[in-house]
């Protein structure tokens, strides 16, 4: 694993101390407690005399399954739903580079989705150290390489690309449950 990777759950804990002091005090910046947290905790900023970086790998890791793993609903979705029909026609995956996949984008976007849930529900990826990501999916206990049936890579830059687009489909989607077009538990669009 990349060193950025082990270091998800460090800059999780220091972004919530640093959020946590923002909210509590009555004076100050948000820059004032990037400073003044991880000093407070003994923790040295990867960036000696700097403010903590806030946007670390743990932000990274947060998006990720806040956007991907947390909306299982997605997952229940049949595979010609508009919300898949529609990451299709953006072809939202295009800036990734699939090094080995079962089905296509186009053939079911839900494969890909699944896959990528996986990936990170799982940990079944590294941040190299220029930030981009290599992600994998395989079957249960068939985790070496070879038999992994599905393996991306993408960089930072792409990936916030991508993360920004699935943000804009998210925000449908809750506008769509908030006008009762879609049922608020299944995620399932209503026909009357």
């Amino acid at each position: 694993m990349s060193k950025l990777i082990n270091q998800i759950s460090i800059g999780c804990a220091v972004n919530a101390a640093i959020i946590n002091d923002v909210m509590t005090k009555e004076k100050g910046t948000f820059n004032d407690s990037c400073i003044e947290v991880p000093k407070k905790h003994n923790i040295i900023s990867p960036e000696p005399n700097m403010a903590w970086p806030f946007q670390n790998a743990s932000w990274e890791a947060y998006k990720l399954y806040c956007m991907i793993v947390v909306p299982k609903e997605l997952y229940k979705l049949a595979k010609d739903d508009k919300y898949y029909l529609d990451l299709v026609k953006e072809d939202v995956m295009r800036n990734f580079t699939i090094k080995k996949q079962e089905k296509s984008f186009q053939e079911s976007a839900l494969y890909h989705f699944n896959s990528l849930r996986n990936s990170i529900s799982h940990v079944n990826y590294s941040i190299t150290d220029d930030g981009s990501f290599v992600m994998w999916d395989h079957k249960y206990r068939q985790e070496a390489e070879e038999l992994w049936h599905w393996h991306i890579e993408i960089n930072k830059s792409d990936m916030d690309l991508f993360l920004g687009e699935i943000s804009r489909h998210i925000f449908n989607l809750y506008n769509e449950i908030e006008r009762g077009l879609r049922d608020s538990n299944t995620y399932a669009i209503i026909t009357s």
